[in-house]
């Protein structure tokens, strides 16, 4: 399975995939992950005005999957947590101004 989350304000993690990168830097940026399964996923930090990273399936495939979602700052892992049994095809960082609303940055969508 692979796990995927976000980390400090800029990082978001990848474990468990043979992907090329095993951490993405993302400051002042949302990441789109594409899987091989067809499932596509958002992740961005500031959730509900809260220090939480938010993670959005924009598009669900065929592979098992699980999103864990978080509202807790104070948590060892303060972001949802996601992960899927299919490998990572590609990802891309697009700029999002975090004054903004969350919602701008899903129009950005290139499926």
């Amino acid at each position: 399975m692979v796990k995927i989350y976000g980390c400090s304000d800029g990082l978001v993690e990848i474990e468990g995939s043979e992907y090329e990168e095993n951490e993405i830097g993302c400051y002042d940026e949302n990441v789109r992950i594409w899987f091989e399964d067809g499932t596509v996923i958002l992740i961005s930090y500031g959730k509900d005005d809260l220090a939480v990273w938010d993670i959005d399936v924009e598009k669900i495939g065929t592979a098992k999957q699980h999103l864990e979602i978080c509202e807790d700052e104070d948590a060892d892992i303060y972001s949802d947590i996601f992960e899927i049994d299919s490998e990572i095809l590609k990802h891309e960082t697009i700029y999002c101004d975090h004054m903004k609303a969350h919602e701008m940055c899903l129009q950005n969508i290139t499926i």
